[in-house]
């Protein structure tokens, strides 16, 4: 039996979608007579809260749980990973406007009594794999996907965009990401050096790399479709389109025949680790945030989070 709930949540989450879920949320446990407490997620992010309440450390019986989008989650793994306790689960409320993660592992939004009554009365651990990003001053870590250039272009474009909240409003948040997508194509290429199992390749002139830990991007884009966080491993995907029309290729690939991995203009590999040097600044992103663009050498590996289900 849980003896305790801490609740970590983002309230400004999908326009406010997570503050509802919390209200579901405090409705449930009081009416199963569970011990909570809330704490809100600060400007800052989550990463450095998460990581003091991990510290105390938690007991066995008291479960930590996440309430808001992919970038909370995001910086609740990065909390828990650089606590003095790694190894601490984390039970996990999708309330975001994307929630591909969830999607991933077919946890449901809006579904909070469903997932409370189980982690209440059946609680149990799995250990899913994410991938660790070393640079020369800091290591981060993701749950999704990292990446360079187009994916990041269009994050950078949506939050400069006066329609992400009335997309989000209406549950459309994947359009938001689709109509960002040719602005974000005129953006300059750039090239990469990546090194995988002791053998470097050279990509010049490419839109998109992008390492995968799960299929989504964007509120349910399949971009990477074999990408499956069960197994320790990530994907990598590095696409070129010199013309407008084989960007529509791609782009009528990824949704409609689901097989771009096959185009010819993309390069696809399953890795452990890879090494990728970033040869022209580019906005970079790690599971839908903003990443310093001036870092250009990153060792990418794989690394474990334990989550309550």
């Amino acid at each position: 039996m849980v003896a305790k709930f801490f609740i970590v949540v983002n309230l400004h989450a999908a326009s406010g979608h997570a503050k509802n879920c919390l209200q579901r949320t405090t409705k449930y446990l009081k009416q199963h007579q569970q011990s909570f407490e809330i704490f809100s997620t600060p400007d800052q992010g989550a990463k450095n809260l998460i990581k003091n309440i991990v510290n105390r450390p938690l007991k066995e019986n008291q479960i930590l749980l996440i309430i808001g989008g992919d970038g909370t989650l995001n910086q609740a793994v990065n909390g828990v990973q650089t606590s003095n306790y790694p190894t601490t689960p984390l039970a996990y409320l999708p309330a975001g406007s994307g929630n591909d993660f969830a999607r991933a592992i077919n946890l449901r939004a809006h579904h909070e009594n469903q997932i409370l009554n189980h982690l209440c009365h059946h609680p149990t651990i799995r250990t899913i794999n994410i991938g660790q990003i070393n640079t020369p001053t800091q290591t981060n870590y993701f749950v999704n996907n990292f990446g360079i250039g187009f994916d990041a272009n269009i994050i950078q474009l949506t939050l400069n965009s006066s329609w992400k909240k009335r997309f989000n409003k209406l549950h459309l948040s994947k359009l938001i990401y689709v109509s960002q997508a040719f602005k974000a194509f005129t953006q300059p290429k750039f090239s990469v050096q990546i090194t995988i199992n002791d053998k470097t390749f050279d990509f010049n002139n490419i839109f998109l790399c992008v390492l995968a830990n799960q299929p989504y991007f964007g509120g349910g884009v399949p971009l990477i479709p074999p990408a499956n966080l069960a197994q320790n491993s990530l994907d990598l995907a590095v696409a070129k389109a010199d013309h407008w029309k084989d960007l529509w290729k791609l782009i009528a690939q990824v949704f409609i025949t689901k097989n771009h991995l096959q185009n010819p203009a993309v390069h696809y590999y399953s890795v452990q680790k890879a090494q990728i040097k970033i040869l022209n600044s580019q906005f970079t992103q790690i599971d839908g945030e903003l990443l310093n663009s001036e870092q250009l050498s990153l060792t990418i590996t794989c690394a474990t989070q334990q989550f309550w289900f």
